[in-house]
Protein backbone atom coordinates (compact mmCIF):
# COMPACT_ATOMS: atom_id res chain seq x y z
CA UNK A 1 0.00 0.00 0.00
CA UNK A 2 0.89 3.65 -0.94
CA UNK A 3 1.16 6.29 1.34
CA UNK A 4 -1.98 8.00 0.83
CA UNK A 5 -4.05 4.61 1.01
CA UNK A 6 -2.70 4.75 4.29
CA UNK A 7 -3.89 8.32 5.22
CA UNK A 8 -7.21 7.30 4.07
CA UNK A 9 -7.89 4.17 6.52
CA UNK A 10 -6.41 6.51 9.23
CA UNK A 11 -9.04 9.02 8.67
CA UNK A 12 -11.94 6.37 7.99
CA UNK A 13 -11.34 5.32 11.38
CA UNK A 14 -11.43 7.91 12.94
CA UNK A 15 -14.42 9.05 11.57
CA UNK A 16 -16.11 5.43 12.39
CA UNK A 17 -14.81 6.20 16.07
CA UNK A 18 -16.33 10.01 16.51
CA UNK A 19 -19.82 8.74 14.83
CA UNK A 20 -19.85 6.05 17.14
CA UNK A 21 -19.03 8.57 20.34
CA UNK A 22 -21.73 10.86 18.90
CA UNK A 23 -24.14 8.44 18.78
CA UNK A 24 -23.84 6.87 22.10
CA UNK A 25 -24.23 9.74 23.74
CA UNK A 26 -27.45 10.45 21.80
CA UNK A 27 -29.19 7.11 22.36
CA UNK A 28 -28.67 7.14 26.38
CA UNK A 29 -29.74 10.33 27.03
CA UNK A 30 -33.35 9.77 27.93
CA UNK A 31 -35.62 12.57 28.01
CA UNK A 32 -36.73 14.21 31.54
CA UNK A 33 -40.24 13.64 32.45
CA UNK A 34 -42.56 16.27 33.94
CA UNK A 35 -44.32 15.62 36.57
CA UNK A 36 -46.74 17.80 39.03
CA UNK A 37 -47.23 17.68 42.31
CA UNK A 38 -49.80 16.63 44.59
CA UNK A 39 -49.24 19.34 47.02
CA UNK A 40 -51.97 21.96 47.39
CA UNK A 41 -49.91 25.49 47.22
CA UNK A 42 -52.67 27.63 49.41
CA UNK A 43 -52.41 25.16 51.69
CA UNK A 44 -48.41 25.03 51.81
CA UNK A 45 -48.37 28.54 51.83
CA UNK A 46 -50.53 28.96 54.97
CA UNK A 47 -48.57 26.00 56.57
CA UNK A 48 -45.29 28.17 56.04
CA UNK A 49 -46.83 31.12 57.36
CA UNK A 50 -48.37 32.78 54.32
CA UNK A 51 -46.37 34.39 50.91
CA UNK A 52 -45.82 37.48 53.01
CA UNK A 53 -43.40 34.92 54.93
CA UNK A 54 -41.55 32.99 52.13
CA UNK A 55 -38.31 34.64 51.30
CA UNK A 56 -37.23 31.74 48.33
CA UNK A 57 -37.02 27.72 47.94
CA UNK A 58 -34.71 25.83 46.82
CA UNK A 59 -35.06 21.83 45.77
CA UNK A 60 -32.12 19.36 46.45
CA UNK A 61 -33.11 15.92 45.53
CA UNK A 62 -36.21 14.55 47.77
CA UNK A 63 -36.26 18.05 50.10
CA UNK A 64 -37.11 21.20 49.89
CA UNK A 65 -36.09 24.28 51.63
CA UNK A 66 -37.52 27.16 52.51
CA UNK A 67 -36.16 30.53 53.39
CA UNK A 68 -38.70 32.35 55.71
CA UNK A 69 -38.78 35.84 57.24
CA UNK A 70 -40.13 34.02 60.61
CA UNK A 71 -39.73 30.85 61.48
CA UNK A 72 -42.22 30.25 64.15
CA UNK A 73 -44.91 31.33 61.77
CA UNK A 74 -44.62 27.61 60.23
CA UNK A 75 -47.28 24.68 61.23
CA UNK A 76 -45.15 21.13 61.16
CA UNK A 77 -48.64 19.84 60.87
CA UNK A 78 -49.67 21.16 58.28
CA UNK A 79 -46.61 20.42 56.53
CA UNK A 80 -46.79 16.87 57.24
CA UNK A 81 -50.86 17.02 56.23
CA UNK A 82 -49.32 17.90 52.83
CA UNK A 83 -47.36 15.09 52.86
CA UNK A 84 -43.60 15.77 54.64
CA UNK A 85 -42.70 12.74 55.58
CA UNK A 86 -39.59 15.11 58.07
CA UNK A 87 -39.19 18.86 58.77
CA UNK A 88 -36.11 20.57 60.05
CA UNK A 89 -35.74 23.93 60.81
CA UNK A 90 -33.25 26.01 62.01
CA UNK A 91 -32.76 29.96 62.02
CA UNK A 92 -34.40 31.09 59.41
CA UNK A 93 -34.50 28.30 57.09
CA UNK A 94 -37.06 25.13 57.09
CA UNK A 95 -36.05 21.68 54.75
CA UNK A 96 -39.06 19.58 54.38
CA UNK A 97 -39.13 15.99 52.95
CA UNK A 98 -41.17 15.87 49.93
CA UNK A 99 -39.94 12.65 47.80
CA UNK A 100 -39.90 12.86 44.55
CA UNK A 101 -41.86 15.60 43.55
CA UNK A 102 -39.61 18.57 45.28
CA UNK A 103 -38.65 19.48 41.87
CA UNK A 104 -42.18 19.90 40.68
CA UNK A 105 -43.01 21.37 43.53
CA UNK A 106 -40.50 24.52 43.32
CA UNK A 107 -41.19 24.53 39.91
CA UNK A 108 -44.79 25.24 40.80
CA UNK A 109 -44.24 27.60 43.50
CA UNK A 110 -41.88 29.39 41.27
CA UNK A 111 -44.79 29.65 38.43
CA UNK A 112 -46.91 30.87 40.99
CA UNK A 113 -45.07 33.60 42.19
Amino acid sequence: MDQNTWIYVIIGVLLVAVLAVFILKHINTKPSKVTKSNVDLDKLFVAIGGKDNFISCLANGSKVTFELKDIKAISQDGLKALGASGIVASKSKVTVIFGKSSESLVNEIKQTL
